[in-house]
């Protein structure tokens, strides 16, 4: 199968089942597809589901939201509406479960396009280049990185750690002082950095040395914060939380 079919059969099965798209996103854009129609539909397409929500793509909503997103000459690039509505009719027959092979299909000739251009233009800069040789091995190191992110748009794609560094640095001066939350345990805070949105402590202790006592203070200390609590303890009751609890609130 020709990738030109693999995109038509794709955008079919995504026209069938729009839900099916949330799969993709991370991975596919419009540059990956050959064929211009078949870029723009899928913008279209992509568009619809992700900003507007539809449930059920048609010809209708496809051409107005090509006019909303600004694509000039869309009709003519459609041939008047004529792929759109092939791409419909084959929505019709289209197997949900064979979508996930469309879609490698388009990526591999997408990457090997990618692949080819990037070591062409390498070999280029390499022939004519009269950088230092630190300079060679940065642009090289940058081509090689950008290569091997061509799967990967998320956030699990390699990054230059330098890149932006200043700024972060910046940001950081700016906003001085411990990062994290006040729990009221200055040495032990000043120890592990506070606690962080989005981390997780993990305090070992002896039995009865007072974990499940500090955890409650933490707790409480929070929730004056108006920060919401979820205590979890898989040795003390109710009734002695409860006593532990107002004990503590009313000092």
């Amino acid at each position: 199968m020709s990738n030109i079919n693999s995109e038509k059969v794709f955008l079919a099965s995504l026209a069938a089942y729009p839900d099916e798209l949330i799969n993709y996103t991370e991975y596919l854009t419009e540059d990956d597809f050959f064929n211009t129609a078949h870029k723009q539909i899928y913008l279209c397409i992509k568009s619809l589901v992700l900003e507007k929500q539809s449930e059920k793509i048609t010809k209708t909503k496809i051409v107005a939201e090509a006019k909303t997103l600004g694509l000039h000459n869309f009709l003519s690039v459609v041939k008047d509406g004529k792929t759109i509505d092939d791409i419909l009719d084959e929505a019709k027959n289209v197997d949900r479960a064979e979508t996930r092979s469309y879609f490698l299909e388009i990526k591999r000739h997408a990457m090997i396009y990618s692949y080819r251009k990037s070591f062409s233009d390498m070999e280029a800069y390499l022939e004519n280049t009269s950088d230092p040789l630190s300079k060679i091995i940065s642009v090289v190191e940058g081509s090689v990185i950008n290569t091997v992110n061509l799967l990967d748009r998320g956030e699990h794609q390699a990054i230059n750690l330098t890149d932006g560094l200043w700024e972060f640095i910046d940001h950081i001066a700016d906003k001085p002082g411990n990062l994290g939350l006040d729990l009221g345990f200055p040495t032990w805070q000043n120890k592990c950095g506070q606690i962080r949105n989005g981390s997780v402590n993990f305090i070992a202790a002896t039995t009865k040395s007072g974990k499940s006592l500090l955890a409650l203070n933490f707790a409480i200390r929070a929730a004056r914060r108006n920060i919401p609590v979820l205590l979890l303890d898989s040795e003390m009751n109710p009734r002695d939380q409860r006593v532990r609890l107002t004990g503590m609130v009313t000092n």
